[in-house]
């Protein structure tokens, strides 16, 4: 949930070329924003986290933009992705427990759930949400029919280690949801080893310089990152 505003060909590109490896655990994406340079060009932008039991990624897309009419762009060229991939040990695996609204209401956990909040992790028990504070939060409500979700997510990298929650929680009626009980995933892994990446088209040679043979373009950099021509 909220990792679709990566565009598919991105995320393709990123599952092709080793940076997402594994299940999703959890995600999130910015929607694409249109932004403005000093000498007048533009560029969409968006930034991403996405994270496994065995990856944990962070990111930053982006694709020119060309007028096309007043107040009007177009696409100018392909997506391309500049981040940093962890790899986490395979001894660290996501943990699942049930936090229970009539326990909580009965003072057994010490905690209270507010169905209106200013930060999305408030609405947590403390004990669940601690661990992740001042980390990437996201939250959805989703209404069906006859159905209501919300599910919250966070992450936080913090002294060489990744921690990570998922909560959800579904009821049958729109105001039944706040006293639902929350299903929570959480894992704390450390990281043991962290490398930058580019996915996106090679960039095209200036006239009269040539590239550097061999510099990998759809993968992690071995070298420094490379930059406009």
């Amino acid at each position: 949930v909220g990792f679709e505003h990566v565009p598919h060909a991105l995320a393709t590109q990123l599952w092709s070329a080793g940076i997402l490896v594994g299940a999703e655990l959890a995600a999130s994406a910015d929607e694409p924003v249109l932004k403005r340079r000093a000498d007048g060009t533009h560029y969409q932008h968006l930034e991403a986290w996405w994270t496994s039991s065995q990856r944990y990624a962070l990111f930053n897309a982006r694709r020119e933009m060309s007028p096309d009419g007043p107040a009007r762009f177009t696409p100018a060229g392909a997506w391309e992705a500049h981040g940093t991939v962890h790899e986490l040990s395979p001894q660290a695996q996501p943990q699942q427990s049930t936090w229970r609204q009539r326990a909580a209401a009965s003072g057994d956990v010490g905690a209270s759930c507010r169905s209106k909040a200013n930060n999305v992790l408030e609405v947590l028990p403390p004990g669940v949400a601690e661990p992740v504070v001042d980390g990437k939060t996201d939250a959805w409500l989703i209404h069906g029919g006859r159905w209501s979700t919300e599910t919250i997510v966070a992450s936080l990298l913090v002294a060489g280690r990744v921690r990570v929650l998922r909560a959800i929680r579904g009821a049958e009626a729109r105001q039944e949801l706040d006293g639902a009980d929350w299903s929570i995933t959480t894992m704390d892994a450390p990281t043991v080893r962290t490398s930058p990446f580019f996915v996106g088209p090679p960039p095209r040679a200036s006239v009269g310089r040539t590239e550097s043979p061999g510099l990998p373009f759809h993968g992690f950099l071995r070298g420094p990152k490379p930059r406009p021509g």
